[in-house]
């Protein structure tokens, strides 16, 4: 396994920011804005956690939310930076981030929900959360990864990137790998091919994602102090805790 050249880490960045600008990010906002508007509408105050290259900030700032992210990786800050100087953007993931202010609104999209490795992490950080948020104030995420049988073993799927500028090509494949001792847990390994001129690298990225449980989820919350609803996928008018595509609101009230 080779690790990631520090010279294309700046185009690894940029990779990823293409995969971003894929999403749309319209089902998700028109989902926060009417979310906001029925339980929370006069302050808009927002943190997104692990905001990669700042898209959603962008996005969100551009309708009138007043923004905050946190990123660990320096190089999709940057690109963020260019997308909006102005963007207010922390080095920090939840772990490590330490912060007086306090929110309106905190986001955890994108499926992170599902890397805290197991439900005392999990419950760590949704209390840390809760913390940081002002009275009436709303956290949303959504939870992947309901049931491992409904994955198949070794799906690999491809992307691909080009910068026709620095003579750059990468591709990832994803690969999803249910084979794993513990019940709740799924190995996503990416293997990253570049391609800088005639040179060829490679290396590895492995995550373990856990597998958590809706009522589960929902306990945890319930026993921190949030009011919890559950939706069916990005849609506000559609409350289910039976869904395959669950979206969590957290209202906390002092």
């Amino acid at each position: 396994m080779k690790s990631l050249d520090p010279e294309l880490s700046k185009y690894f960045a940029r990779f990823y920011d293409s995969l971003e600008l894929k999403k749309k990010y319209k089902q998700e906002l028109d989902f926060i804005r009417a979310i906001v508007d029925r339980y929370n509408p006069q302050n808009k105050r927002t943190l997104v956690l692990n905001c990669g290259s700042g898209l959603l900030l962008a996005k969100l700032k551009k309708i009138g939310f007043e923004v905050s992210g946190l990123e660990k990786n320096k190089e999709l800050i940057k690109i963020a930076k260019q997308r909006d100087p102005n963007l207010e953007i922390f080095n920090n993931d939840l772990a490590d981030y330490k912060t007086d202010k306090r929110f309106d609104l905190i986001l955890y999209l994108s499926k992170n929900i599902n890397l805290n490795s197991d439900e005392q992490i999990l419950s760590q950080n949704l209390a840390k959360i809760y913390t940081w948020l002002n009275n009436k104030g709303l956290l949303i995420f959504d939870l992947g990864l309901l049931n491992k049988e409904e994955l198949k073993s070794n799906v690999n799927l491809v992307d691909y990137y080009k910068d026709k500028e620095q003579n750059i090509q990468m591709a990832r494949i994803s690969q999803w790998d249910k084979k794993s001792k513990a019940k709740n847990k799924i190995k996503s390994n990416y293997l990253v091919l570049t391609k800088m001129g005639e040179e060829i690298n490679f290396f590895v990225e492995e995550n373990e994602m856990t597998i958590f449980e809706i009522d589960k989820v929902e306990a945890i919350m319930e026993q921190l102090g949030y009011k919890v609803r559950i939706y069916n996928g990005f849609d506000s008018n559609d409350l289910s805790s039976n869904s395959k595509n669950p979206v969590f609101v957290g209202q906390v009230f002092y």
